[in-house]
């Protein structure tokens, strides 16, 4: 999410963290987090992205794999400082060095997500549409499979909502976006000031996963339809092409988001926010509020 800009219209964004937000701005990376005892304590890191520092990477579709792979690292980060500080609420007299064991759970739980993501919304509905009467066009059967699978994605961040620490990260991904969304209206950042602003933003990591799957749909349209386990393969070797378009139209909505294009390709994540964020309280958006003003600091610090 960000602030509209001429050359790059991405200036800030973040996402959600245990009982924080890491929010990452043109130069830096800053975490805020909740302790147990009501302090609010942060962290900040130099995080130039990669195609700042290698600028013959800033191409159309070649941008967006090392831009997905750059906020993954520093979202890898963010996690692992929250998982830090949340492990010493809860067992205060352990040293704050970092943590091995903490950085094999991060990454285990990555590969078993990565796992889970290729079995839920790859295999199990294309599995699904091979169900289907083989009467229905090939186009057709790709069509249906895709509704399968927003469906499928659908319920399963319905399900995943429902936990309690899942709720709670997804009130900070809301105090997130609502403080973000005061920035760029140029508000106060006070809790209060931010309060009228929405909760959800279009150019949220939800928005990128929408454009992904309903891109992922058309594109198999012209594919064919193929044996179940040649399926498989052909979507997951498109799903890099896949993103990087979305990662493409995620730029364009942020330079242009006014037009009626960025509106129309933005709405279904909208509509989609309604799952990952919730209506944070005032101590969450403070949280929030404090990362962007760290990670502003810093820049202004470097630049100075």
């Amino acid at each position: 999410m960000s602030k509209p800009a001429s050359s790059d219209p991405v200036l800030y964004g973040g996402q959600a963290v245990i009982e924080g937000v890491m929010m990452r701005s043109p130069k830096h990376a800053s975490v805020a987090v909740r302790r147990a005892d009501g302090s609010i304590e942060t962290t900040v890191r130099s995080a130039e992205p990669w195609l700042n520092r290698h600028p013959f990477l800033n191409r159309p579709l070649l941008r967006g794999v090392f831009a997905l792979f750059d906020a993954l690292k520093i979202g890898v980060w963010g996690l692992r400082w929250s998982a830090e500080r949340a492990a010493l609420d809860v067992e205060p007299e352990k040293p704050s060095e970092p943590n091995k064991a903490t950085d094999a759970a991060i990454v285990g739980t990555m590969l078993v997500g990565l796992a889970l993501g290729v079995a839920l919304f790859i295999a199990l509905p294309t599995l699904i549409a091979g169900w289907i009467p083989h009467t229905l066009s090939h186009a057709a059967r790709n069509i249906l499979e895709g509704i399968a699978r927003l469906t499928i994605f659908f319920l399963y961040l319905a399900l995943i909502g429902r936990m309690e620490g899942i709720h709670r990260v997804f009130a900070f991904h809301g105090a997130e976006h609502r403080v973000i969304n005061s920035y760029e209206a140029g508000a106060e950042l006070t809790p209060e000031a931010c309060r009228p602003y929405p909760v959800t933003h279009p150019r949220c990591g939800t928005s990128f996963a929408i454009f992904v799957l309903i891109l992922a749909t058309i594109s198999h349209t012209f594919l064919g339809w193929q044996v179940w386990w040649a399926r498989i393969a052909v979507r997951l070797a498109l799903l890099p092409l896949v993103a990087a378009v979305s990662y493409e139209l995620l730029r364009f909505s942020a330079k242009y988001p006014e037009s009626a294009l960025a509106k129309l390709v933005t709405w279904p994540g909208i509509c989609f926010q309604s799952l990952t964020t919730r209506e944070p309280d005032s101590e969450q958006v403070e949280v929030a509020i404090v990362s962007l003003q760290t990670a502003m600091s810093a820049d202004e610090a470097a630049t100075a």
